[in-house]
């Protein structure tokens, strides 16, 4: 593929991924050198006045917070051919998906303290008034600590406005809570994270 550059700074190097509306690249900071992941949203998305409001609220939300369980949110915004898009830190560690696969069979003391783990660390992001509303497994990454102990961090933010547009991942369907949301101001609610992780475990 040509190689093109976002808002002057982020080159666009190869495509890792693509879902419904969306295509994941890896590309490299102008700037700092640091490799980072970009997502492009197709222009239909940028037409739809909701989901625009909804990600923009959750993007700008998650931008704001401090904490080592987020992979952080750099930038975003619209693309020259009227799509959006969004800049992350390259997520590090391993997907809880591929964890699950490595962990011995029948460990469940192991598993659930990682549940346990992952549950206070999104409790915590709760209590800063930030939920992730469509969490699922490959939206979790796990960093070993200095002290042997797993830490997960977040990722995916954009899920639930996607969902809630009608784009869901099939990966992600299984996983997003199917109950209305009875506010609509705060759709994101730490409910869906709490069905989602009972799912996970």
């Amino acid at each position: 593929m040509e190689i093109w550059i976002i808002g002057e700074r982020y080159r666009v190097e190869r495509r890792t991924a693509r879902w419904p509306l969306v295509e994941v690249y890896v590309a490299r900071d102008l700037e700092t050198d640091q490799v980072v992941r970009v997502k492009c949203f197709a222009p239909r998305l940028a037409e739809d006045v909701a989901f625009v409001e909804m990600w923009r609220d959750q993007v700008t939300a998650v931008r704001a917070l401090e904490a080592p369980c987020v992979v952080p949110i750099l930038t975003f915004g619209e693309l020259p051919n009227r799509g959006l898009y969004q800049v992350e830190a390259l997520p590090t560690g391993i997907r809880l998906t591929t964890w699950a696969h490595q962990i011995p069979q029948g460990d469940v003391l192991q598993v659930v303290r990682l549940v346990e783990s992952i549950a206070q660390h999104m409790g915590d992001l709760h209590e800063q008034g930030v939920a992730h509303g469509a969490l699922y497994p490959g939206a979790i990454f796990l960093n070993e600590t200095p002290e042997g102990e797993m830490l997960p961090r977040f990722t995916d933010w954009e899920l639930r406005a996607l969902a809630e547009a009608g784009v869901v991942a099939p990966a992600v369907a299984g996983y997003v809570a199917p109950d209305p949301f009875p506010d609509p101001e705060q759709p994101h609610t730490p409910a869906a994270d709490v069905y989602a992780l009972g799912l996970i475990l």
